[in-house]
């Protein structure tokens, strides 16, 4: 594995990468890591065609079937406390 520095990083992109890591559970390390792997991915992986966004917005709906609003609910909820 190969090492890298970063030099004169200003003070806040530097507490602003800590507080991303806490929030992820990661060190600042592996959030910087976690950061370059996402953007230095191929555009094919950042922007997948749109068989396979069709592909996982099916896959999303199967695991959200039975959860959903009917219209009648939703209208319901809109008018509730109202004159």
């Amino acid at each position: 594995m190969k090492n890298l520095t970063i030099k004169n990083m200003p003070d806040n992109l530097h507490a602003e990468l800590r507080r991303r890591a806490r929030a992820h559970h990661r060190n600042l390390n592996g959030e910087i890591l976690s950061i370059l792997e996402t953007t230095a991915s191929s555009d094919e992986t950042r922007h997948p065609d749109a068989a396979g966004i069709l592909r996982r917005v099916d896959a999303l709906r199967k695991r959200m079937k039975g959860h959903g609003l009917t219209a009648e609910e939703i209208q319901a909820t809109i008018h509730r406390g109202r004159p």
